[in-house]
C-alpha cells in the first residue's frame, strides 16, 4: 500500500515532465502581428467595409500553437476567408502566416460629411479566455502596406494593441464564477479621413450659397417691385430641390448631417427674408411718408443683419464639424 502510495505522485510528476503539453497555471503568450494589405467596399448604408490582411502567430510550444490555431476568431466578421496558411517551424518556436479576406462591420458616421474622420477596426479574440491564451502584440513589424491607396479616403494611423474585454457572461462555465469571462482581445484601428473636403463641400454646397445671395436681392430694389417676392420664393424652391439631390449623392445617415442643417438654415433665412419684405410692402401701400421711411430702414437693416447671421450660424456649423 504504501509503495503504490509513492507511485502515484512520482508518475504524475513524470507525466507533466515529458508531456507535450506542460500542466502550468501561466497562460500561453502569442506575439501575434498584423499587416493590412488593402481596404475597399466602403458599404455606408450597409455598415461594413472589406479587408485584406495577413495575421502571424509566434509560439514556442505546440501547446501554444495548437490553442492559436484551433481558437482564432474574427469579431463583428460577417464573413471570413482563409486564403493561406503556412508554418514555420524553428529551433525556438514555430511561426504561423495566415492571410485572411473578411468583410467587418462598422457603423459609418455620416453627420459631419464631407469632414469625416473614422477609425476602421478589426476585432481578434481567441476561444480560450484569458486565464488559457493571451495576444502579444507584434508592434515592430505591424502596418499597413504602403503600396495601399483608396480615392476618396487618407490613412492617418494605425496601431495595434491587446486590451483584455470582458464578457457578461460565463457562457455556462459552472466552473467559473457568475461575473463573466475576460479575454485578450487583438485590437487593430486605422484612422482614415476623407480626401479633400473642402472641395467637395463647396460642390454640394455652392448652388445653396448662390440661392441665397440671389434672395437678397428684393433688398435693392424700389418697394412695390413685382419680383420682390417672386425672387425669394423661386430661391426656396430651388434651395428645397437642391437638398433633394444632395440626399441622393450623399450616404445617407439617420441623424441630422451637417448639409441638411445649412439646407434648413438657408431655408429658414430665406422665409424671414419673404416675411420683411412683405412687411415692408404693406408699409409702401399706406402712402404715409414715415411709413415708407421705416420700410426703407427695414430693408436695410435686413440686408445686414439676416447676411451676418446666416455667415455666423454657417461658421458655428462648421466650426462643429472641424
Amino acid at each position: 500500500m504504501k509503495k503504490s502510495t509513492f507511485l502515484f505522485p512520482a508518475a504524475v510528476l513524470l507525466a507533466g515532465a515529458f508531456s507535450p503539453y506542460p500542466l502550468s497555471s501561466e497562460p500561453a503568450e502569442v506575439k501575434t502581428g498584423v499587416y493590412i494589405v488593402s481596404l475597399d467596399n466602403f458599404n455606408y448604408g450597409g455598415n461594413s467595409f472589406s479587408a485584406t490582411f495577413w495575421v502571424w502567430g509566434f509560439s514556442v510550444s505546440e501547446k501554444e500553437k495548437k490553442i492559436y490555431t484551433d481558437g482564432l476568431e474574427f469579431i463583428s466578421a460577417d464573413s471570413v476567408q482563409k486564403d493561406v496558411e503556412g508554418f514555420l517551424p524553428s529551433d525556438d518556436g514555430c511561426l504561423v502566416q495566415q492571410k485572411y479576406k473578411a468583410e467587418m462591420q462598422h457603423t459609418w458616421n455620416m453627420r459631419n460629411y464631407p469632414f469625416i474622420k473614422d477609425t476602421l477596426s478589426v476585432y481578434m479574440e481567441n476561444l480560450s479566455d484569458a486565464s488559457a491564451f493571451r495576444f502579444i502584440p507584434d508592434t515592430e513589424q505591424s502596418g499597413i502596406s504602403d503600396r495601399y491607396t483608396n480615392s476618396e479616403w487618407n490613412v492617418d494611423g494605425f496601431s495595434i494593441t491587446a486590451p483584455e474585454y470582458t464578457y457578461n457572461t460565463n457562457y455556462g462555465d459552472r466552473r467559473r464564477s457568475s461575473e463573466g469571462n475576460v479575454y485578450s482581445r487583438l485590437k487593430v484601428d486605422i484612422a482614415i479621413s476623407k480626401k479633400s473636403p473642402w472641395i467637395t463641400f463647396f460642390k454640394l454646397t455652392a448652388s445653396v450659397y448662390l440661392f441665397f445671395l440671389l434672395s437678397l436681392l428684393p433688398f435693392c430694389m424700389k418697394p412695390g417691385t413685382d419680383s420682390r417676392l417672386s425672387i425669394p420664393c423661386a430661391t426656396l424652391f430651388a434651395v428645397v430641390s437642391n437638398q433633394n439631390i444632395v440626399d441622393s449623392i450623399v450616404p445617407a445617415s439617420s441623424a441630422i448631417t451637417l448639409l441638411d442643417s445649412i439646407h434648413s438654415l438657408t431655408q429658414i433665412t430665406i422665409i424671414c427674408i419673404i416675411a420683411v419684405l412683405i412687411v415692408t410692402n404693406n408699409l409702401q401701400v399706406q402712402h404715409i411718408l414715415a411709413d415708407k421711411e421705416r420700410s426703407r430702414r427695414y430693408d436695410h437693416t435686413a440686408l445686414v443683419v439676416l447676411p451676418l447671421l446666416y455667415a455666423a450660424v454657417n461658421l458655428m456649423l462648421l466650426r462643429g464639424c472641424l
